[in-house]
């Protein structure tokens, strides 16, 4: 993550722990905190980062340490890679007796595998050219999928068309 980042990790903190002496003077006393953050997370991303905070603000009466925080965001990612894993097992043993088109008939209308498929540029997408289940498209997919809606965002600002 970039300070700006970190910057707006911290703010969540700011607002959700007020009174809460460490957090005294709000953001623009906090540079030193927020370089020992910087340095400390920089293999974090920021999705995983963000749904990490939000989780903690949900759950702890107190701010976390940098090492609570490290694991919060081990969890989200575990817990992103078990879903990603999942989809990608149900969508390979659909593909074992139905084509494409048929697996996504079967999925319902905004539902996240759907999205996914959708946004790698339909059902054709799934069988790579060697005629085998593009698991590695549709898996990266779903996976910035995950991570971008549950840190409150929209699909559309991580899956890339393109790939």
């Amino acid at each position: 993550m970039n300070k700006r980042e970190i910057t707006e990790i911290l703010s969540l903190f700011v607002l959700a722990y007020p009174g809460t002496k460490v957090f005294e003077g709000g953001i623009p006393k906090l540079e030193p905190m927020i370089n020992l953050w910087h340095i400390s997370l920089l293999d974090i991303p920021y999705s995983l980062a963000k749904e990490a905070a939000l989780q903690i603000c949900r759950e702890s009466k107190f701010p976390p340490t940098i090492a609570e925080f490290r694991a919060k965001a081990e969890e989200v990612r575990k817990s992103i890679h078990y879903e990603v894993l999942e989809g990608v097992l149900f969508i390979r043993d659909r593909l074992l007796d139905h084509t494409p088109e048929e697996v996504l008939a079967q999925l319902a209308p905004g539902s996240p595998m759907r999205v996914v498929i959708e946004a790698m540029g339909g059902p054709a997408r799934l069988i790579d050219r060697n005629g085998r289940f593009n698991y590695l498209e549709f898996s990266d997919n779903y996976k910035r999928l995950l991570c971008t809606q549950k840190a409150g965002g929209g699909p559309a600002i991580l899956l890339d068309k393109s790939k």
